[in-house]
């Protein structure tokens, strides 16, 4: 997965997770269940310290994913704990690259 698919993938656990919490489709619970959400990463598909949402409605412990393609596939370069290969920098040219 990239980082754009991965987070779609965990946005839509975490609502179904917000759901089942709320015992109800009703969006003033569902709401109210996502406002109290506060789930560590050990039930995470993505490499984010956690999912709690501020004021602003924002996952406080969520992080950007960084992946290059580099011989042909998707590589993770960032964060450093889901790092599946070291970052090319620069970036080869287009007629450098495999």
């Amino acid at each position: 997965m990239t980082g754009n698919t991965a987070r779609a993938a965990q946005g839509f656990l975490i609502f179904a997770d917000a759901i089942n919490r709320a015992g109800s489709t009703d969006a003033d619970a569902v709401v109210k269940a996502l406002e109290e959400t506060d789930m560590n990463e050990e039930y995470l598909i993505v490499p984010w310290t956690g999912v709690t949402f501020d004021e602003s409605h924002q996952n406080t412990q969520a992080t950007g994913i960084i992946t290059q393609i580099q011989n042909q596939a998707y590589v993770t370069v960032y964060p450093d704990s889901a790092r599946s290969a070291e970052s090319i920098i620069p970036v080869p040219s287009w007629s450098e690259r495999n």
